[in-house]
């Protein structure tokens, strides 16, 4: 299970990096073309932000694995070691129906959109489906990171070490 959630870190890692650098050398192209050739790239805009959703959601589970998001400990320095177990268990449960919800919100969106045609209201016009996928595919790599998280706290809570 440990070599399946390292690579899901991996995978999560690898894209939002690459989507990282993607997202400098856009900028990069379009701060070239608006102040040296006197023109614009007319899509920079809408991919960057494309790019920054999926930076956010694909590195979701990578920041997870590797414990980078923000934690508020006042309460858990707080309590014994046992409740601290218990309110990890409450809160990786929390977590999971969270992402659940966001991996239906996102299937619901995306089938929305492929449904009517949806497309981005630019000279573009990407079918939003694709960009919008993201979002599912994302909540869906820490969902996974969670559950398998939650599977070891409560392993643990049953079979503490002495």
């Amino acid at each position: 299970m440990k070599r399946f959630i390292d690579i899901i870190a991996i995978v999560s890692r690898e894209s939002a990096g690459w989507l990282i650098f993607g997202l400098l050398v856009l900028i990069m192209a379009e701060v070239f073309t608006r102040y040296v050739l006197r023109t614009s790239l007319l899509a920079a805009d809408e991919i960057g932000a494309y790019m920054v959703v999926g930076i956010t959601f694909l590195g979701l589970a990578h920041t997870w694995v590797e414990k980078s998001h923000i934690r508020i400990e006042f309460v858990i320095r707080r309590v014994t070691a046992r409740a601290r177990q218990w309110l990890r268990i409450i809160t990786l449960f929390m977590a999971a129906a969270i992402t659940m919800t966001l991996i239906w919100a996102g299937y619901e969106f995306v089938s929305y959109s492929h449904k009517i045609g949806k497309k981005s209201a630019t000279v573009l016009e990407i079918p939003l489906q694709y960009p919008e996928m993201v979002i599912g595919v994302g909540a869906l790599l820490v969902f996974i990171v969670i559950v398998a998280e939650l599977v070891t706290t409560v392993k643990a809570t049953k079979n503490p070490k002495r």
